[in-house]
């Protein structure tokens, strides 16, 4: 199913007050009120849809399935690990059973990966006999296997400590909140009410005397009734009637049982669970569930290994009491304990696995009874269904199935066995289909009937703009419901790139605005419709699939110079009704339109005007994160002035305008290959609005750049709440949105960017708390601390980390402890709070190597974490695979990475015009002299490729290197290793361990050297204290800002102002400039018109950018 279908509008059955009973009619009561919208409530929601029993279920979160469900393991478990005999252990069986045909008809994804239990010495190989046996009395399918078996199927497993492991392949995963959300909307579907946002806070029994109602005689009619006092977000309690009530409230059984005077009490014991998803580089370490035998007497079933459906491995669960039953904040809080426990066992089953890899983590907490077992049971009318812990995602169909049962045994059998619906009165209401889950040939299927689905919002997860829609419509209602149903912001940088497009999406269909939007809205429970009356959004338009149609949509995306005419550069590619393609392969391919991406396409260009040549960016513009670098630092060569990072990007576009490149907007790059026959790539796309794209390049150079730590690459324990973001999202907020970050922000972290947005979030009128740096040393460019140090005193605190986060929602406050200079792990014996709304992390970068990496870079390094090159960008391949800028390395300066790109687009269109050149050129290692060993972080490049043509005579290496200390008087020179020979040296006044350094030599300098050989660089140098010193005062007073834009093609412009402002004078220029109540200009707009004259009397404010006015 492509689109789906609007939830049915529900009228619940509330009452302001308590009411008389006798007052009430038949129609008024409900049959049936469940309570909890986990696994259990809504399993018993669904099969009560199968009935005429009037039925609605309270859930106090926004959505279903937002607690324990929703972090789950997500096995569905084949029961040998559970004792017989027990409810459960009935339940398990009777639920795994029941999945295939319940999920394939709700279109929820069930992988039967099976399962692996290991035994690594005697006695576990004794248990997994035993273990056999009861596979056995299961009916189950199982093998015993030796180590050399195990290594075979599972080699990443610590096979030499391995002694056997018993294969059961029943055992399967699934996403547990995909299924409930699905369970969910079938069961609204078919006439069960859903009420999100309804606590229940009070629960009575009230006497009635109910008449009879069709088949039920008055002697059989429920002499008691219930009241139920709800509790609704955002508004007064509200009273509503049953004549059942199912308590599956999960961790909360006890305290609603203990509401109802005469219900037998219960004593919940809370057990968290932490899981850690780990990155995609490691979505196959391993195939099955692996276990290892579980201790007798133990309470859970130990840390698992787990492959998920969607492509990535999860190790996991703790399981640890918690004390404080009340508290919801420390069910799903992830701690250091438990990530230390988790992933010592898993690196002893699997070495492969490292805290390094975590992707995310989060935590649940588990309803635990003194039996260890399932409480079901009719208490005359309150139906209890308490202590439902794993294998609770299991039986879950089979309990909802139970409780149904214990209803319909309140009423004669006859008449219980009428109010099944018959078949044409109940159906399947499945949800969705995703385009990353579809396949690549039907894929067109799907844009066909929306084009949205070729709008990729979420690059990590392949995430559509149809898929938010649809999941909008299914009842997301905050960026959690999004991420939990799409997987959108669940990717590697965590929603750094895309959680701004997916606020502008929820608050468009929500009809609230982009501030309100946030993980947690008092306002929008699921059952709320949307779109309402009121907002115009038109959902689920097909895409023109005629030549004419895609050709027209192909054009609006394409960026060509004065050497194309529309036609000519739409007629570049040829277009069927399925795909579109490139008429012939282009010379040269650039992935990415950032600084290092335009360089390479004009320096490509410069060397030959007649290849063809394409850029291919995400982006509905170039310039990549120039567009959002509102500091003043970037430089055209031709200039004496400094520019803000859109005028850079202007100047740039203005020079591309120029050429015959063909740059191709709003396209992502979903998959790309290599053809040794044809010594062509192939890069899949997505391109907005025409949907799938092959284009074939000779040569390709990787400019994707990089993106920043997160806190979960960073272990940061604590809550998962709203406003933990990376510095890059921060300034993207600012310059895109208009929109602060937070009003009290902690930066942590000291790297360019952190500094870089503390001193916009400043200007924009926030506060900064603090900047905590876990270092002695300041990371970032030392004149961006001296800016804000002199433009707003602020300071850094140095040997500081983040300790824990905060906050239900959102964030509440950060722990901030202090950092042991030679472990550098943080002690909590000193920690202090600090109260925020928001926390900003700069912790360095980590570059987008994915593609690289997949075809086929043999190597990545160790020390600055990017790919092995050469001094010519070559990527360590066989082919004609280049990278540059941050796609390669931290630069330190857009202008570096502009350069770089440079020489990777000239040395790529050389070679892929060169047939006789060979893809293993000669070339020499570069290594770093011993007695330096301790001083350098990293050098760059790896190797030197020896000049052979005359070109490459001409050309020049740039050697990039990172100093662990603060020098003076440096001295770098590079020489041959065996004869000491000096083939070039450069002289450096001062060397910050902050700054990237780059020395240039010319290539003739390696010209006589023989292949094979080393040559090593050395640095000599008096060591200095480390000093932050202002470099470049046309820095200073000078700043960025963003206004809105009325009626104009962009809602906001960003603004500079005209000439500097002292540093004494900033705070009251800023001041004033941020009291403006909405300051507006109204389009169309040009670049250096005045905008804001005189403010504070001290500076005009001009336009960085021209805006036309609205069409």
């Amino acid at each position: 199913m492509a689109t789906a279908h609007p939830l049915p509008i529900q009228n619940h059955i509330f009452f302001d007050s308590p009411q008389l009973p006798a007052d009430l009619a038949t129609s008024d009561i409900y049959d049936l009120a469940i309570i909890g919208g986990g696994i259990s409530g809504v399993s018993a929601a669904l099969e009560a849809s199968r009935t005429t029993l009037k039925s609605i279920l309270l859930e106090k979160g926004l959505e279903t399935s937002v607690t324990t469900t929703r972090a789950n393991s997500g096995i569905v478990h084949c029961g040998v690990h559970t004792t017989q005999g027990t409810l459960k252990a009935h339940l398990e069986q009777k639920g795994r059973k029941i999945f295939p045909h319940l999920c394939r008809n709700l279109n929820v994804s069930l992988r039967r990966c099976g399962e692996l239990v290991i035994a690594r010495n005697e006695a576990e190989l004794n248990a997994l006999q035993e273990l056999q046996k009861s596979c056995a009395a299961l009916d189950l399918e199982c093998s015993l296997w030796g180590s050399a078996r195990v290594k075979l199927e599972e080699p990443n497993l610590a096979t030499d400590a391995i002694e056997g492991a018993l294969s059961i392949p029943e055992t399967s995963v699934v996403n547990p909140f995909e299924l409930c959300n699905a369970m969910t909307n079938c069961a609204m579907a078919n006439g069960v009410e859903i009420s999100c946002g309804s606590m229940v806070t009070g629960i009575r029994r009230v006497d009635r005397i109910v008449e009879a109602n069709g088949d039920v005689p008055v002697e059989y009619a429920p002499k008691l009734i219930f009241e139920l006092k709800v509790s609704r977000q955002g508004s007064l309690p509200v009273y509503l009637y049953a004549k059942t009530v199912i308590n599956a409230t999960g961790t909360d059984a006890g305290s609603v049982t203990g509401f109802l005077k005469d219900a037998t009490p219960i004593s919940i014991t809370k057990r968290r669970g932490e899981l850690y998803v780990l990155d995609k580089n490691l979505k196959d370490v391993v195939t099955r569930v692996i276990f290892s035998v579980i201790p007798s007497g133990s309470s859970s079933k130990g840390m698992l290994i787990i492959p998920t459906v969607d492509g990535t491995v999860m190790v996991g669960p703790t399981s640890e009491p918690l004390e404080d039953t009340s508290s919801t904040t420390a069910d799903v809080e992830t701690t250091e304990d438990g990530r230390s426990a988790i992933f010592a066992h898993a690196h002893s089953l699997c070495p492969r696995i490292t805290p390094k890899e975590i992707m995310y983590s989060f935590a649940s907490a588990r309803a635990v009874l003194p039996c260890n077992d399932f409480a079901i049971r009719d208490e005359n009318g309150f139906i209890q269904c308490a202590g439902i812990q794993s294998p609770g995602l299991t039986a879950g169909p089979a309990i909802g199935a139970y409780l149904i049962e214990l209803v319909k045994l309140r009423y004669p059998s006859h008449w219980a066995n009428s109010i099944a619906k018959p078949p044409e009165g109940w159906f399947w209401y499945p949800i969705t289909s995703r385009l990353c889950r579809t396949a690549l040939d039907k894929r067109h299927g799907l844009i066909e009937k929306d084009l949205n689905f070729s709008k990729i919002v979420c690059g990590c997860e392949c995430v559509t703009e149809a898929d938010i829609e649809n999941a909008i419509t299914e009842g997301a209602r905050s960026l959690t419901g999004l991420k939990l149903r799409t997987r959108a912001t669940a990717g590697r940088c965590q929603g750094s790139f895309c959680s701004s497009k997916l606020r502008k999406l929820l608050a468009a269909r929500l009809g609230v605005s982009y501030e309100q939007v946030c993980r947690v809205s008092h306002n929008s429970p699921m059952d709320k419709q949307y779109p309402s009356s009121t907002v115009n959004i038109k959902l689920y338009r097909p895409l023109d699939c005629s030549e004419a149609g895609i050709r027209a949509s192909l054009a609006g995306n394409l960026l060509f110079g004065s050497k194309h005419t529309t036609e000519t550069a739409a007629n570049a590619f040829s277009v069927n009704a399925k795909l579109v393609q490139c008429m012939h392969a282009f010379d040269l391919v650039i992935l990415g339109a950032g600084p290092a991406g335009l360089g390479a396409a004009l320096a490509a260009h410069g060397a030959n005007p007649s290849a063809r040549i394409l850029i291919i960016t995400k982006d509905p513009y170039v310039g990549g994160s120039l567009m959002y670098a509102l500091h003043s630092s970037h430089n055209v060569r031709d200039s004496s002035s400094t520019l803000i990072g859109p005028e850079f990007a202007a100047e740039l576009r203005k020079n591309l305008l120029e050429t015959s490149v063909i740059t191709i907007l709003n396209t992502f790059i979903l998959d790309s290959s290599y053809s040794t026959s044809r010594k062509l790539f192939t890069v899949a796309c997505m391109s907005a609005n025409v949907g799938q794209l092959e284009i074939s390049a000779k040569a390709i150079i990787s400019c994707l750049g990089s993106r920043e730590k997160h806190r979960f690459n960073a272990a940061i324990p604590g809550t998962r709440p709203y406003g933990v973001m990376t510095a890059d999202a921060a300034m993207r907020s600012i310059a895109f949105d208009n929109v602060l970050p937070g009003k009290r922000v902690v930066v942590f972290g000291s790297g360019d960017s952190g500094l870089l947005a503390a001193r916009q979030i400043l200007i924009a009128g926030g506060q900064v708390l603090g900047i905590y740096e876990p270092e002695s040393h300041l990371v970032g460019n030392p004149q961006y601390l001296d800016l804000l140090t002199k433009e707003f005193g602020v300071q850094i605190n140095y040997g500081k980390s983040i300790s824990r986060i905060n906050g239900q929602g959102v964030v509440q406050s950060v722990c901030v402890s202090p950092v042991n200079p030679l472990t550098k792990e943080w002690s909590t014996d000193d920690t202090e709070t600090i109260e925020c709304d928001c926390l900003v992390i700069s912790l360095g970068i980590l570059p987008q190597m994915a593609l690289a990496k997949s075809l086929g870079c043999k190597g990545v390094s160790s020390q600055y974490c990017g790919l092995l090159t050469d001094n010519r960008c070559a990527v360590a391949s066989d082919k004609l695979l280049y990278a540059a800028g941050g796609n390669l390395h931290c630069h330190p300066s857009a202008d570096s990475s502009f350069a770089e790109g440079e020489l990777a687009g000239l040395n790529a269109i050389l070679d892929a015009g060169d047939t006789t050149r060979s893809y293993n050129p000669p070339s020499v290692s570069l290594v770093l002299c011993d007695s330096n060993q301790s001083d350098v972080k990293y050098i760059l490049p790896q190797s030197i490729t020896l000049p052979k043509r005359p070109a490459d005579k001409d050309g020049k290496t740039f050697i990039y290197f990172k100093t662990t200390r603060a020098m003076a008087n440096v001295r770098v020179t590079v020489s041959t290793t065996s004869t000491g020979k000096e083939l070039a040296m450069e002289k450096f006044v001062e060397v910050s361990p902050t700054m990237v350094m780059k020395m240039t030599v010319p290539n003739l300098a390696f010209q006589d050297l023989v292949p094979g050989t080393n040559i090593t660089i050395k640095l000599e140098f008096d060591p200095r204290e480390f000093s932050v010193k202002l470099t470049d005062n046309r820095l200073l007073g000078v700043f960025s800002t963003t206004i809105s834009v009325v009626n104009g093609t962009k809602p906001h412009i960003i603004v500079k102002n005209k000439t500097p402002v002292p540093a004494d004078q900033m705070s009251t220029v800023l001041r004033e400039l941020n009291a403006i109540p909405a300051i507006q200009v109204e389009a169309p707009i040009s670049v250096e018109q005045i905008v804001l004259r005189n403010v504070a009397g001290q500076t005009d404010f001009i336009a960085c950018e021209s805006i036309p006015a609205m069409k």
